[in-house]
């Protein structure tokens, strides 16, 4: 199955009668940061939702914006300066990144699910190369579908393009597809801002 279907087949289960009775719940499987890191204040924060679909790429987007800019930070979603191409171009990213002094991008895709355990979430690149543009490729190929749906979500530091933050969470789909992604948006991002590798708003 392609990735253009998973969130299809995803909001299709949470309309179904009975998934619609419940908030949808997110756990943390995994948590990941960068503890010999030195600790700054995100000002500006790129996001780059992963989907086939415009509409969830769209609501994942704009949901983890406005939960950093609740925090204090800036943030910019991938899809109000990019064209609606199915793979950005690095030159391009890269070029948004100096122009709006971005410093740092998050990048959020959704995993394998089913009765999967727990992912790595230290990254494995292999022919793609590191950085947050292998990473970014590397999600572009992957395939997931399920009721329960394993979301990772990775933050990499623009300037030295290493990645700082990541977590893996499990959401179960019940309810809208707001409230799923508002679900589980709000819990990475209450876990990021506990984190280490961050100082407090000045």
């Amino acid at each position: 199955m392609n990735k253009g279907n998973v969130w299809a087949i995803a909001v299709l289960l949470m309309v179904l009668p009975g998934f619609t009775a419940c908030a949808p719940t997110t756990s943390l499987k995994s948590v990941w940061q960068d503890e010999a890191r030195e600790k700054r204040f995100l000002r500006k924060v790129l996001i780059i939702g992963i989907d086939r679909s415009e509409g969830i790429k769209v609501l994942l987007e704009d949901e983890f914006a406005a939960q950093f800019r609740a925090r204090g930070s800036d943030a910019v979603q991938a899809h109000r300066i990019f064209p609606e191409e199915e793979i950005l171009n690095k030159r391009a990213i890269a070029s948004k990144i100096r122009e709006l002094q971005v410093d740092a991008l998050l990048i959020v895709t959704l995993k394998d699910v089913a009765e999967t355990g727990l992912y790595e979430t230290h990254p494995s690149y292999s022919t793609e190369g590191g950085g947050y543009y292998g990473y970014y490729l590397r999600c572009c190929q992957i395939v997931s579908v399920g009721r329960n749906v394993v979301i990772e979500t990775r933050v990499f530091d623009a300037e030295s393009d290493r990645l700082i933050w990541s977590a893996v969470t499990e959401t179960m789909f019940e309810g809208s597809a707001e409230m799923v992604v508002r679900s589980f948006a709000s819990a990475i991002i209450a876990e990021f801002y506990s984190s280490t590798v961050l100082e407090k708003q000045p």
